[in-house]
């Protein structure tokens, strides 16, 4: 499967695969080195790249390695809720709306202090915020209910 370069709408060449290959590996081998099973998915979505998705996660390099070759353009994922014990806030900003900012506002109003936890920044400037409970699949996906700009 060939996905296009966004930008240009031809696929990337040489140089810009290697380049991308070594930030998406670079990237991988955060989570992989701690235990953390890694999938490939399509630049700024959530759709896996793989047949069976997040059950194809895995912290085997070799593995991660043609996925990089495979998928150059490709972002990761990680397996969340029960499969893996984490949950996951997704709080964007994009089309006006800042769910950082909301998200902040809302913990002030229920008096919930944000532990501290492992964030990443997304491209639209947004944050993914993880957390590790043993409730994680229980708490199931939302977009939205928690205010605009909230996913869980």
């Amino acid at each position: 499967m060939n996905h296009t370069d966004e930008q240009s709408g031809s696929l990337p060449v040489r140089g810009e695969r290697k380049r991308r290959r070594s930030k998406f590996l670079k990237n991988e081998l955060r989570f992989i080195e701690r235990g953390i099973p890694v999938f490939p998915i399509i630049k700024n979505e959530k759709a896996p790249l793989t047949k069976n998705g997040f059950k194809d996660a895995t912290t085997e390099l070799r593995q991660i390695k043609r996925w990089a070759r495979r998928f150059p353009a490709a972002n990761y994922g990680i397996p969340t809720g029960s499969a893996s014990g984490f949950l996951v806030i997704d709080l964007d900003r994009k089309g006006g709306v800042d769910g950082v900012k909301g998200f902040e506002d809302l913990c002030h109003r229920l008096d919930i202090k944000i532990p501290k936890t492992y964030k990443i920044r997304t491209p639209s400037g947004g944050q993914h915020l993880f957390f590790v409970t043993k409730h994680a699949g229980l708490i199931r996906n939302s977009t939205g209910k928690l205010g605009p700009g909230i996913d869980v």
